[in-house]
């Protein structure tokens, strides 16, 4: 396990995730400031010994802040919480998310009943400490961060922010070109406003929650910070405009499923958060027929 310190006492922790990783932070001090908790094995099996490797002990860790209530992010927080009875810190608007892990199954069902999204309940509830709002400042250990809400994967996003060392970690919230496709949960039209109001902020690092297109790394640097988050920009604008050129060749209304076929994209709930701002932007129509959710364009 290599040791991968990013800036003055911040260090990145690659969890282990399917082929790729999660990325979680640590944030050194007085105490210890754990950013993303990664998978229900991730603590035991990655977290700790990383800093056991530094000379300290996980019971050192008094805070636990999450970018996202997703369960890559969140599934360790229980076993962390356990350990060490640190403060857990989510955005207000992932509370509920936190603590009831089969509601964002259930509202994902309620938006695209066709899409099985069980697996994103697989974490064991735990309670949120604290509360975060946009532009909170939070003093942890002598170590001020900054909260920025940037909704879009979720409506819970957020970036903490070290303003002097100019490091941002981010989560899923910037995801370029994802992996294949960028993968939305919550809103297109928030995911865009989300990244136009990065880019007029000064990163001198970009932490990513996972290795994202196109430069496949966590850790983004200098001019690579801005030019993933246009690049975020600009993938999510030319999907929209191939599921908006689809549903006008089909002229017939569709379901998600075989939009998404049409298509060849392997994230259809993108798909599906695309085709819900193009009904907001009067672009396209759902209906019912026959107990099925259809999509058209207008």
């Amino acid at each position: 396990m290599n040791r991968l310190e990013i800036a003055d006492n911040i260090h990145v922790i690659e969890v282990p995730h399917r082929t790729y990783f999660v990325s979680s932070c640590l944030i050194v001090g007085d105490s210890l400031i754990l950013v993303d908790a990664g998978r229900e094995e991730s603590p035991k099996e990655t977290i700790y010994p990383y800093i056991r490797k530094l000379g300290r002990d996980p019971s050192e860790i008094s805070h636990l802040m999450l970018t996202h209530a997703h369960w890559d992010h969140c599934a360790g927080a229980a076993t962390i919480k356990s350990d060490t009875s640190c403060m857990i810190g989510v955005h207000h608007l992932g509370k509920p998310y936190l603590e009831d892990p089969g509601l964002i199954v259930t509202q994902l069902a309620e938006r695209f009943p066709s899409q099985n999204n069980e697996h994103m309940a697989n974490f064991e509830p735990i309670k949120a400490d604290i509360t975060y709002n946009d532009g909170d400042s939070i003093d942890l250990g002598g170590k001020n961060l900054e909260i920025i809400h940037i909704p879009g994967h979720s409506a819970d996003s957020i970036s903490i922010v070290d303003n002097e060392q100019g490091v941002y970690i981010s989560g899923d919230s910037m995801q370029g070109r994802g992996m294949n496709q960028p993968l939305i949960f919550h809103s297109l039209a928030e995911y865009t406003a989300s990244a136009k109001r990065l880019l007029n902020r000064s990163i001198k690092i970009l932490v990513n929650g996972h290795p994202y297109l196109p430069y496949n790394k966590g850790v983004l640097r200098g001019n690579e910070c801005s030019e993933h988050i246009q690049e975020s920009l600009r993938e999510v604008s030319k999907i929209r405009n191939d599921v908006l050129e689809t549903l006008r060749a089909i002229g017939k209304p569709m379901s998600l499923t075989k939009i998404n076929e049409r298509l060849g994209l392997t994230r259809p709930i993108t798909v599906g958060c695309i085709l819900e701002a193009l009904i907001e932007e009067r672009e396209a129509e759902k209906i019912l027929k026959n107990g099925n959710i259809l999509w058209r364009a207008k």
